[in-house]
């Protein structure tokens, strides 16, 4: 019982922490400025649906990459903020060819547009985590270290009511 309690523990402690906490966070923030960016483009300035869209893209990985470097990585990226902003743009290609991949595949199927973005989102916020950590800001410090917070702390206490 002890073994299980303990294995549980630590899976617990190495998944959950202050960095992966703030990447979560900023990347909802993202999203859901991405979605009312689009919106006010559309409706307070008229443009069409597909170009508020790309623009609303392009806004949004430039907001994800600024919070990623100030409030996750910080000072654990030890990469130049050169090769950052690089690597950031050619992740932000990579999230706009998943995303056009999957919209096509929904549209396909028949379903809304917003069921591929929120598919998108999910997939890409899983897939950027360790490009984000590994590729662009290069950290490798243990991201378990990271357990610093306010949102953190609020979030591991209520992990179970989350």
């Amino acid at each position: 019982m002890d073994i299980t309690k303990n294995n549980a523990k630590r899976y617990t402690n190495s998944f959950i922490n202050g960095e992966t906490v703030n990447y979560v966070i900023c990347a909802l923030i993202s999203f859901f400025m991405l979605l009312a960016f689009k919106q006010i483009l559309k409706l307070a300035f008229g443009i069409n649906a597909d170009t508020a869209a790309y623009i609303s893209f392009a806004v949004a990985e430039v907001v994800l990459f600024l919070l990623q470097k100030f409030f996750v990585f910080g000072d654990n990226a030890l990469s130049s903020t050169a090769k950052q902003i690089v690597f950031s743009v050619l992740t932000g290609g990579i999230h706009l060819g998943v995303f056009s991949v999957i919209s096509l595949i929904f549209k396909s199927i028949g379903f809304y547009n917003y069921a591929a973005w929120l598919f998108s989102f999910v997939f890409i916020i899983v897939l950027n985590y360790p490009l984000a950590r590994i590729l662009i800001f290069d950290c490798y410090l243990p991201s378990e270290r990271f357990k610093n917070g306010r949102v953190y702390k609020v979030f591991f206490n209520n992990r179970f009511v989350l």
